[in-house]
């Protein structure tokens, strides 16, 4: 039934097992044959340096992986694209008419995984998959590959006062001293995670409730709902050593933090760079302002029209065309929580999302982060 080369990359498949620096991971499946099949790559200067899969399946199946793998090492992200269903059979010497479909999976799980790398990542359906349900996917992954996911483990979030949230701010002009927003802490074990949200809530539950509560829509129990989610996955990664920094700053810190902020891009990046902050964080203006062209995008009706140190606040009508003119967008992590995240995910520029907030997704999702001053 098979030729030589399907029974060797059946016997022998090339690349196999999970990659542990993987920057990009697509899983697709077919459920009326049971075939399941996952590729990692690790992306390098746009070429995929490394490579690997795990497969359940028929022995074509797994040929079908290996030689995917064994087609896409070494090649750009753009030439991989390239790779068909078709490359991959005739690379197998030809599939048998009914083990066609088989190509199927190392193409489209290759696809999945680019799409991931890329910050586009789309389900087998076709359909963009939210950041926030892909962090959902993620958390409830190592909860259980931790052993905690089938555990009693309570999980206690608390609404902080602006005094035990950030400190003794000489500057009054944040968002959490005028009520626009608060922060929200969970503690798991001993994991301590904080985020920013609109709706700030006290929650008590076990992790299990929280990775099953309802996170779509934007309503005030969305919102609510998902600042106590993403406060618990900060949490639960600090627990598991797989993020740092997951509680905000004090006193002094978000001024020295902007300081920092300007003397990391300066160190990799021209001095005319043109640059969209989005959120309206008072000392990062006044510190990017003085050294780069800038443009801040804002929600809060209240600011827009402002001008901070020369530069006015403008509104959400602007944001596709601040982006489209930037080269690097500086994104508030509170976005994961707002649901506005998706829009700054697979942007052409380059894209660091700061604060505490993201600290877990940018970890788990392999976002870019900024965040020098956070505990």
């Amino acid at each position: 039934m098979y030729n030589e080369t399907i029974t060797d990359h059946f016997l022998n498949p090339r690349h196999v097992g999970e990659l542990p620096e993987a920057n990009g991971v697509g899983t697709i499946g077919d459920p009326a044959c049971g075939d399941f099949l996952r590729v990692y790559i690790q992306v390098e200067g746009d070429t995929i340096q490394d490579i690997s899969f795990l497969c359940q399946g028929c022995p074509a199946a797994i040929a079908s992986g290996s030689a995917t793998c064994e087609l896409a090492l070494g090649k750009t992200i753009h030439e991989a694209v390239h790779i068909m269903e078709e490359t991959v059979s005739e690379y197998l010497g030809g599939l048998p008419g009914e083990k066609v479909h088989c190509s199927n999976l190392g193409v489209g799980a290759l696809r999945y995984a680019m799409g991931d790398y890329l910050g586009i990542r789309t389900d087998s359906g076709g359909n963009r998959v939210p950041v926030i349900e892909r962090l959902r996917g993620s958390a409830r992954t190592i909860a259980m590959e931790s052993g905690l996911l089938n555990t009693p483990l309570m999980v206690e979030v608390t609404k902080l006062p602006p005094e035990s949230a950030i400190g003794n701010t000489a500057d009054r002009d944040y968002p959490i001293w005028k009520g626009k927003e608060g922060i929200v802490e969970a503690r798991l074990l001993n994991g301590v995670g904080q985020a920013f949200s609109p709706v700030p809530s006290d929650f008590s539950g076990e992790l299990g409730d929280v990775l099953a509560l309802d996170l779509e829509g934007t309503d005030e129990t969305a919102l609510k709902n998902r600042g106590v989610f993403v406060a618990s996955v900060n949490a639960l990664c600090l627990h598991l050593g797989i993020a740092e920094k997951t509680i905000h700053c004090r006193d002094e810190g978000p001024r020295e933090c902007a300081k920092d902020l300007v003397s990391v891009i300066c160190s990799g990046s021209p001095d005319d760079s043109r640059i969209t902050l989005i959120g309206c964080q008072p000392r990062m203006i006044e510190a990017l302002s003085s050294a780069y062209q800038l443009r801040v995008i804002d929600l809060d009706p209240d600011n827009i029209g402002k001008s901070f140190n020369c530069v006015t606040v403008e509104g959400e009508q602007n944001t596709d065309d601040a982006l489209e003119w930037c080269n690097i967008a500086l994104v508030t992590g509170s976005t994961l929580v707002n649901g506005t995240i998706d829009r700054f995910v697979g942007l052409k520029c380059h894209t660091v999302f700061y604060g505490i907030t993201i600290a877990g997704a940018a970890a788990l999702l392999r976002l870019h982060r900024f965040c020098t001053r956070g505990l």
